[in-house]
């Protein structure tokens, strides 16, 4: 059976509520208080897709580490067609194998205890890259009165589909929308801190947002910034170029500049409200991977220091005081960093 999900999301019941199910053919999309919408997309954007129930086998990590980047791993492949156009191939970046399994537990058995191995269940995670030429709906597309056919806007949506060498497997509505601003942190990107704040056997760790200061060295409790200070935020989702080029090859050295705007303000201080970034654009050499320049704006005097714990089992008291936002035409995220007044 083949399931296609877009994010990762887990739902846990009381052990005292019995259940009682049945095996159909539907499958629970929505869960909420307004009308479901579908899963946004922009153009260039790298996605994250949990895949379950694969006919391929893939016993190791894939990675595409050569140019021009493949939109096929062994015959696994993921296309992206709107309005009923020829469907495009999506650019794939790497496969990781995971287990559905998340606890493993023992048992007596005849006297003796033994360990329940979890089944394979041929589970994958995928990042993917949308094409830069994804043509997105306009601003409010979004939107639940959108959805609910109740707007006056044309909607159009596009459609995900996942195929293997033995054939087409389920498909997934998606509405491209024109960015999906995301800053990359430790706790859902994949990036590695180690040496920045440590090892926790708890991951008990703060997430840590992808911002650098000038010297790329990265903003911690440890090393933060300074007002005035120019710093860089690595983001995913913001975009196409005003330029359209191949995913497939290398994004052009010095970087690509995104022509739209983009404003930031700040959490928690008296501030001029869409600030303009320094910069907001490709980073050379990087699929889908975007960097936004910014200052850091005066903060006052007594803002309360960050703090770090020496403590792997405890997190540090305060491991942010700053809240940047940083807001497109469709969408906006926010980080938590350290200032230093």
């Amino acid at each position: 059976m083949w399931r296609l999900t877009l994010p990762l999301a887990s739902l846990f019941l009381p052990l005292s509520i019995a259940a009682q199910t049945t095996t159909t053919g539907a499958t629970i999309s929505q869960v909420g208080f307004q009308a479901a919408r579908p899963v946004m997309i922009a153009p260039g954007q790298v996605v994250h897709l949990r895949l379950h129930g694969l006919t391929t086998n893939f016993f190791s990590t894939e990675i595409s580490n050569a140019l021009p980047l493949p939109s096929s791993f062994n015959g696994l492949s993921v296309t992206v067609q709107r309005n009923g156009a020829a469907p495009e191939s999506v650019i794939l970046l790497r496969l990781l194998p995971v287990s559905s399994c998340t606890i493993s537990f023992s048992t007596t058995l005849f006297g003796g205890s033994a360990i329940l191995p979890c089944a394979a269940d041929n589970s994958y995670d995928l990042w993917a890259q949308i094409p830069y030429d994804l043509v997105p709906n306009g601003p409010g597309a979004d939107e639940v009165l959108c959805q609910t056919s109740l707007c006056s806007a044309t909607v159009s949506d596009a459609v995900l589909t996942v195929t293997e060498l033995a054939g087409q497997g389920m498909s997934m509505r998606v509405l491209p929308v024109v960015d999906q601003v995301h800053i990359l942190n430790s706790c859902t990107d994949n990036i590695g801190t180690v040496g920045i704040q440590g090892v926790s056997v708890f991951a008990s760790y703060a997430c840590l947002p992808a911002i650098t200061h000038g010297d790329n060295s990265w903003v911690t409790a440890a090393n933060p910034a300074k007002p005035g200070e120019e710093l860089v935020a690595y983001a995913f989702g913001l975009g196409a170029p005003a330029a359209i080029f191949d995913a497939s090859g290398a994004t052009p050295v010095g970087g690509v500049v995104l022509s739209k705007p983009f404003t930031i303000s700040y959490s928690g201080i008296a501030s001029a409200a869409g600030v303009r970034p320094d910069y907001v654009g490709l980073v050379g050499g990087n699929p889908g991977l975007y960097q936004v320049n910014f200052r850091v704006p005066s903060v006052p005097a007594n803002l309360a220091l960050c703090t770090t714990s020496g403590n792997v089992t405890q997190l540090a008291t305060q491991p942010f005081n700053f809240t940047m936002n940083l807001m497109g035409t469709a969408s906006m995220d926010q980080a938590s960093f350290c200032v230093h007044p």
